[in-house]
């Protein structure tokens, strides 16, 4: 009981830093959700920006499990900051990279709703709608391709 209700506040925690990131990123404040942002990855995650921009993003879903299983709700979480990573990045004019970040943010979403299909929320799909807006008239890289299309196919549309 006491473990649930410890990853139940961390999870409330970070889903306060991801709002806080949205609100900085919308008053164009990149710098000070960079930083805010790099914390949440270490404090959630212990992840770092090189790990984020480095490893793939199945390595990255991998790191995020626990006790070995896949956690969709975390993966989720994590594809989130690093959507918002992506965006910072964009905004500050690293095109190249903010595609990577948004093709890595993308392929983790669309595994953890697939594996999960309580994580089929208004959130998760506007995540995986502005993504692929986003990176609309550019080719997808095959895998990221095909998770798409399971992902259509299993919502029906």
């Amino acid at each position: 009981m006491f473990t649930n209700d410890y990853i139940m506040r961390m999870i409330e925690q970070l889903v306060l830093g991801i709002a806080l990131i949205m609100g900085l990123k919308k008053e164009h404040k990149t710098e000070e959700a960079t930083v805010l942002l790099t914390g949440t990855l270490r404090k959630f995650f212990g992840l770092n920006d090189s790990a984020v921009e480095e490893l793939s993003w199945d390595s990255l879903m991998s790191v995020v499990s626990l006790g070995g299983a896949p956690d969709p709700e975390r993966s989720a979480l994590l594809a989130q900051l690093i959507k918002d990573k992506a965006d910072l990045s964009r905004m500050q004019g690293g095109l190249a990279a903010a595609k990577e970040l948004y093709i890595k943010a993308l392929n983790i979403l669309l595994a953890s709703v697939l594996q999960d299909d309580r994580l089929v929320s208004g959130t998760n799909i506007q995540y995986i709608d502005e993504i692929v807006a986003t990176l609309a008239g550019q080719e997808l890289p095959e895998e990221s391709a095909q998770l798409l299309e399971r992902y259509r196919k299993a919502l029906g549309s």
